[in-house]
């Protein structure tokens, strides 16, 4: 009888501490979902490799767009962008993206006329268009629920 508790305590042990390690890391300001339901595209067609990550503590949508260096940032609350370089520290596992950098302290540098280049930013009610760095125009559209 105590060879069968021993050998199920240690998996169900090690099974509740990486749920709760998994659970702490996906509800943590450092970790960033992924949105899969949008599409984006270049120029009009279909850039299947680029990414849209979405903050739920900062509200802040962080857009990889393939083919480009750069990350952009949406702030859906201002209706306006910037542009993040490259960021530091991040890695990509599946459905989500951890930052070192909280949402507050990624170096992003908002998108205007006077400070940047204008990206020509276009918002409706299921998407948003934009002119990246390569002078691309980018779209990221959803489907309306």
């Amino acid at each position: 009888m105590s060879i069968v508790r021993r050998s199920w305590i240690l998996p169900l042990l090690v099974g509740t501490v990486t749920t709760m390690m998994v659970v702490a890391v996906t509800r943590s300001s450092h970790c960033w979902t992924r949105y899969d339901q949008l599409t984006v595209t270049r120029n009009r067609k279909v850039a299947s490799e680029s990414s849209v990550f979405y903050s739920r503590a900062a509200n802040i949508w962080l857009i990889k767009v393939e083919g480009d260096e750069n990350w952009y940032s949406f702030y859906p609350a201002e209706s306006g962008m910037g542009a993040c370089g490259r960021l530091r520290t991040h890695i990509v596992i599946p459905g989500y993206l951890l930052l070192r950098d909280a949402p507050e302290n990624i170096p992003c540098v908002w998108f205007s006329p006077v400070k940047a280049k204008d990206p020509e930013l276009v918002i409706g009610s299921d998407y948003l268009e934009f002119t990246s760095f390569k002078k691309e125009r980018v779209r990221v559209f959803w489907l309306r629920l």
